[in-house]
């Protein structure tokens, strides 16, 4: 017998309560839309390809999911019956939490009742009552599992292939590692209802491993290799004008020498200086706006992070738990083997022996005990009357030091009272001063306080005011407007929408009527197909009826046998004839008769069925015509008024782009007179700044003085405190002595006490001795009382560790397998999460880091200004010095008694300034045209890290020719080529791996086409396809193409041109390539700005397996060929293409079967396409299919090509509207020849 799945019943799952569908052959479900056919194929499918995701069923993100759906309730099952080498067996599925199943083994021949194995007096049961009554059934079970995953491993045979297992019983087929295709498979052909070169390609790339299926990451891929071109360009354009960086870096020099020498710096250095303030303040605004972008992202992560962590935290939690349970269970197991149980038990039972030696051993120290109590405690008062007087001695010196130390503290407190009115009295002095200088201080603080009230109430003039109020009312017009138009508009749009849902509402109507007339009708007809069914039976001859075995034995009289005998008895099968020779038999025969009627009457009543089935389609198909009619005319007026709102909101919408613009131009207007405003109202605040500026300073100095004056007082408090902590140490001196004495006293009379207990206690030991009582006798009976106690309060502890184990261990023992389970699961949930967290971390972080660097590199740039504006100021104060000396030298001019000496020194110097200050506008000027010519010359600075002039103020030209001379000195270039050519190299690489394993890929699909090829040749048993041919084709997307170019430039070159790749690229390096390597570089970077290009053409991120290769497909029907193409629509009829794509998904899925399980199974093929076929045809497919070991599991809501299949259940809904439920009912049940044999 074949390993295969026979039946699966649905137990409060989706809308069905109870029904049973045998899947074992091929099996139709027909019925209305929304019966429920859906809902048994993905529960067959569930089986197949076991997931819980909703794209794995093709059902929506917004519905319910497939666990919630099937499971919704605590009684909710799935049970799947199937035969495999072992024989047959049962897996429940069900719900606590979690999907969880189990597997029954139950005997073949065996006879089972599901009704009762689920249900008590119509409950249904919990699901331990359901696997206790399947104990009763069963010859064998499994463990209950949990997760959809460890299904599949156990149906596909995997679970006990790698440690020792008897899951392996369990398995319907002995599949290998490729086993996850073959429910991929089956999913993919439920899911894609068309076929054409795109699901083929699908379910072909499916198959491969998601974690190995090649992808190329094209803005990666983009990025890298613009970065290598942009590169290379940059070099050689800065190669090329390397003359001009030089002479940038020579008028550089040139220019800062000569400006050392000139003495009118000055106007430069203040301009400069207001120019690096300036660009401060813009800095500042930029920083503030990436700061706020920062904390934006900060608060995003907090987010992120908080939900995280409420997540992990209760995931943390429940896992907490369960490694609290597990591990509290492994100790008890630990506990029961490593704690002998039965030995404690043992042990308990000596209690009683040991508390009787403990009381006779007690009883024996009393009597020793009593000879000597009486002199013993003569001695016991001795030493109590020397610890007595020993702690009196003790006190008496503590009274002492109290003493010292009050008079220690008097002293203590007399000088400081002393030291804090020396204080006060040299310190009033200091305190008229300063409130002096307070009083001078609040005066300008009130004349600072009036300033700053008036900066407030500084106004805009009158003028702007009424111009802004004005602008404002016009611009509040404007968009009174605009709102009414967009209401307006809005309610267009609703009134649309309401015309749009009557529409709806119709259609849905209309609908609903021509269901009811259909489902009234399709009950009659059904009545009447039985009663027809019913009838043929009646009518056609058997092999075993009474008129075959007449003709069969060529009886002599027929003819009259059939003129007498009525048809009934002709037709019937069970009427044992036999011939025999006796007068008194019917000519010679001898029959048992028991029927009534005739075969003419059957054939009138069958003819008026038929009639019956004819009227009744005719009508309903009329009144589905008078119906669709009606709403016809009915959507017609609605459409009429819907246009006509279109054309009202059509015209409103002209109407809008004009206000927006009216807007725009008020809302300019009203910008620029607030402008003129501000720059008015900023002139006068600029004045009253300047006054309150002033009477600051004036505060500010008074302060000074308050903090003189303050110091001063620090002083003198330092002193006194100096001068008096003195004092302070010698009476600290003074109270240690004491306490030193005191206590070496103390120490002397408590050793004496000591003494004498110690003598007391000699003399007490040696009278015990002398009557015979020893203190080590006792302190032995002492030590063995101790040790039994000890063994009885040790034993007694074993009582409540026995009931510990019994009523509370065993039970946790007994859950260890579910708890661990759970643990699994749990761990993979927090795995995924982490993963989830990690990349939206990622992705934060980045954006967090790139705020960061453009914040560091503001924060850099304003740390340049500010180290140049402390230069400049420096610079402009020795630049006034050379002034003042021109002044001085101009002034004593007068009283010099050398006239001519003055004269000609400040001509000189004046001449000298002159020449200079034109050798200085010259390096100037050619500083300034060698940078523009450079910075014209190349495209992309930013990538040899030089940074255009941002003004065209000489600081920027200097510090752009500082820049080029550093590029230039520190051979920048050399090490741009170096990192130029890495790029290059790695992008090179790993283009070439990528391509390798794209081609790798293609070549094993096209190896699985070919497969599918040869299962499609042999068709001679599907009349209607003479051949059907399919192959792969290269792509000819550009991206492909030249990555394939790519890889065969750097094949053709060989390992050695592997290791220098890009050198050729570079004139600087290139001295020792040949001509051919360098021919290859420049080959290989055309291809790089070609792949560029082919990218950003691209309209995807990524270029996925899929687009890199073609299926087309070629069919012959009845001699008719058609050309190669991409998809099966137009081959031939429309149920010629259904056939074509049936028979596609057919060889793909017994592919799949082969290469995946070695043994010889039956599996389901879920295909709802097929209402367009013909029986004669269908008949075809199927007897193709089933050759092949493949069965069908269609659904459709007609009735339709019954006769080609083994089963046919009925689908309908009954109840009430918010409560149906799907009853599925049996209408063809065939018995296959094996089984009638």
């Amino acid at each position: 017998m074949r390993n295969k799945l026979k039946s699966v019943t649905l137990i409060n799952s989706g809308d069905y309560t109870f029904s049973t569908i045998d899947i074992d052959g091929n099996v139709l479900l027909s019925g209305a839309n929304g019966a429920g056919k859906s809902t048994f194929l993905r529960a067959v499918l569930f089986f197949y390809n076991p997931s819980l995701k909703r794209a794995d069923f093709g059902i929506d993100a917004n519905k319910t999911s497939f666990l919630d759906y099937y499971f919704p309730y605590p009684q909710s099952y799935l049970l799947y019956e199937y035969i495999n080498q072992y024989g047959r067996n049962y897996v429940l599925v069900f719900k606590t939490k979690k999907l969880r199943f189990r597997f029954f083994a139950i005997d073949n021949y065996r006879e089972i009742d599901l009704k009762k194995i689920f249900y008590v007096d119509g409950e249904t049961l919990e699901p331990d009552m359901v696997m206790m009554n399947f104990r009763k059934v069963s010859i064998n079970e499994s463990d209950t599992f949990v997760g959809a995953e460890q299904f599949q491993k156990i149906i596909y045979g995997q679970e006990g292939r790698t440690k020792k297992s008897d899951l392996e019983k369990y398995a319907l087929y002995n599949a290998n590692a490729e086993y996850l295709h073959i429910g991929n498979t089956i999913k993919n052909i439920f899911l894609n209802h068309k076929i054409d070169a795109d699901s083929i390609k699908a379910l072909l790339v499916s198959n491969i491993d998601e974690m190995d299926r090649p992808s190329v990451q094209l803005e990666i891929v983009k990025n890298s290799i613009d970065k290598f071109l942009d590169k290379q360009e940059s070099i050689e354009q800065f190669s090329k004008y390397m003359g001009i960086s030089e002479s940038i870096a020579k008028s550089k020099n040139d220019y800062i020498g000569l400006n050392e020498q000139q003495d009118i710096y000055l106007l430069n250095m203040i301009a400069r200086e207001y120019f690096i303030v300036g660009e401060q303040e813009t800095l500042s605004s930029k920083m503030g706006e990436l700061q706020s972008s920062f904390g934006l992202k900060s608060n995003e992560r907090e987010l992120l992070e908080t939900n995280f962590s409420e997540k992990s935290e209760k995931l943390k939690i429940d896992k907490g738990i369960l490694d609290k349970d597990i591990e509290e269970a492994n100790e008890y197991v630990k506990e029961y083997h490593e704690k002998h149980i039965e030995e404690k038990l043992l042990k308990y039972s000596e209690i009683e022996s040991l508390e009787t030696n403990v009381l006779s051993i007690q009883k024996a120290k009393e009597i020793l005990v009593g000879k000597a109590e009486d002199r013993v405690k003569a001695f016991d008062n001795e030493v109590l009357l020397q610890n007595n007087k020993k702690r009196e001695l003790e006190n008496k010196e503590k009274e002492e030091i109290n003493t010292h130390d009050a008079m220690f503290l008097k002293e203590q407190s007399i000088l400081r009272e002393t030291k804090e009115q020396e204080f006060e009295d040299r310190s009033k002095e200091y305190e008229e001063d300063k409130i002096k200088i307070v009083s001078q201080q609040n005066k300008y603080r009130e004349l600072y306080q009036r300033k700053k009230e008036a900066l407030v109430k500084v106004q805009h003039t009158k003028i702007y005011e009424d111009e802004i109020l004005n602008t404002k009312e016009s611009l509040v017009s404007l968009k009174n407007k605009q709102t009414e138009s967009l209401s307006s508009s809005k309610l267009l749009e609703e009134q649309i929408s309401s015309l749009q849902t009557q529409v709806d509402s119709m259609n849905k109507e209309t609908a609903h009527k021509i269901d009811n007339i259909n489902l009234k009708q399709n009950v009659e007809i059904a009545k009447i197909e039985e009663n027809i069914s019913l009838l043929n039976s009646k009518i056609d001859f058997h092999p075993d009826s009474f008129i075959a075995f007449l003709d069969r034995n060529n009886v002599a009289h027929k003819n009259q046998i059939f003129s007498i005998v009525k048809d009934d008895i002709l037709i019937a099968r069970d009427l044992s004839p036999r011939v025999i020779n006796k007068s008194n038999t019917l000519y010679g025969i001898e029959i048992d008769v028991s029927l009534s009627g005739s075969l003419d009457e059957l054939k009138e009543e069958l003819k008026t069925f038929k009639d019956d089935s004819l009227r009744l389609l005719k009508e309903k198909e009329s009144l589905i015509l008078l119906i669709e009619k009606e709403s016809k005319k009915a959507i017609d007026k609605i459409e009429k008024a819907r246009a006509e709102k279109y054309r009202e909101k059509s015209e409103l919408d002209k109407k809008m782009p004009l206000l927006k613009s009216q807007i725009s131009i008020e809302e300019e207007k009203l910008k620029s007179i607030i402008q003129k405003a501000k720059i008015e109202k900023e002139k006068q605040e600029s004045l009253l700044l300047d006054e309150i500026e002033e009477v600051n300073k004036s505060i500010q100095a008074y302060q000074d003085k308050l903090i003189e004056i303050d110091n001063k007082k620090e002083v003198l408090k330092s002193e006194i405190a100096k001068k008096y902590e003195l004092f302070e140490k010698e009476e600290e001196h003074k109270k240690d002595f004491k306490i030193r004495e005191s206590n070496a006293k103390k120490v002397k009379l408590s050793k004496l006490c000591d003494n004498a207990i110690y003598s007391i206690d000699i003399r007490k030991k040696e009278m015990l001795k002398n009557e015979g009582i020893s203190q080590e006798g006792l302190d032995k009976l002492a030590s063995d009382i101790k040790k039994l106690k000890k063994k009885i309060v040790e034993y007694k502890g074993y009582e409540k560790e026995i009931n510990i184990y019994k009523f509370s261990q065993k039970p946790k023992i007994d859950k260890l397998g579910i708890w661990q389970e759970e643990l699994i699961n749990i761990k993979k949930i927090i795995r995924q999460e982490k993963e989830i967290y990690d990349k939206a971390i990622k992705v934060i972080s980045s954006d967090i880091e790139a705020i960061s660097t453009r914040n560091d590199g503001y924060k850099k740039t304003n740390e340049g200004y500010i180290d140049e504006l402390k230069f400049v100021k420096q610079l402009k104060d020795t630049e006034r010095g050379l002034l003042e000396r021109i002044d001085i030298l101009k002034k004593d001019q007068s009283s010099s008694t050398d006239e001519s000496y003055l004269t000609t020194t400040i001509n000189e110097y004046q001449i000298h300034r002159s020449s200079l200050m034109q050798t200085i506008y010259t390096c100037k000027d050619n500083l300034i045209e060698n940078v523009g010519k450079l910075f014209k010359k190349i495209d992309r600075p930013e990538l040899l890290n030089l940074i255009p002039n941002r003004d065209n103020t000489i600081e920027e030209f200097l510090r752009v020719g500082a820049d080029i001379e550093r590029f230039l000195n520190e051979k920048k270039i050399e090490e741009l080529i170096k990192e130029t050519i890495s790029l290059f190299k790695r992008a090179t690489r790993q283009l070439t791996r990528e391509i390798e394993d794209i081609q790798k890929h293609t070549g094993n699909i096209n190896r699985q086409l070919s497969k599918i090829r040869k299962g499609i040749n042999d068709l001679s048993g599907i009349s209607v396809i003479d051949e059907i041919d399919i192959r792969l084709q290269e792509s000819e997307n550009r991206i492909l193409l030249d990555l394939a170019k790519l890889k065969k430039i750097h094949d053709d070159y060989g390992m050695d041109y592997d290791e220098s790749l890009g050198e050729g690229l570079f004139a600087q390096i290139n001295n020792e390539r040949t001509d051919k390597e360098k021919k290859a570089d420049m080959e290989m970077m055309k291809v790089f700005k070609s792949l560029s290009q082919s990218i950003e053409s691209h309209n995807k991120n990524s270029l996925s397996l899929d687009e890199c290769f073609e299926i087309e497909f070629k069919v012959s029907e009845n001699n008719n060929e058609s050309r190669w193409q991409s998809t099966l629509n137009g081959i031939g009829s429309e149920g010629t293409d259904v056939i074509v794509k049936i028979l596609i998904y057919v060889s793909l899925l017994s592919l799949t079967k082969k290469e995946s399980i070695k043994d010889e199974v039956d599996i389901h093929c879920l295909v709802d396409e097929i209402g367009k076929l013909s029986p004669l045809y269908f008949k075809e497919v199927i007897d193709f299919t089933n050759a092949l070991g493949i069965y069908f599991v269609n659904g459709m809501p007609s009735e339709m090509l019954v006769s080609s299949f083994k089963n046919h259940y009925k689908l309908r809904k009954i109840g009430e509207k918010k409560h149906k439920i799907t009853v599925a009912t049996k209408i063809i049940y065939r018995v296959d020849e094996e089984e009638n044999l």
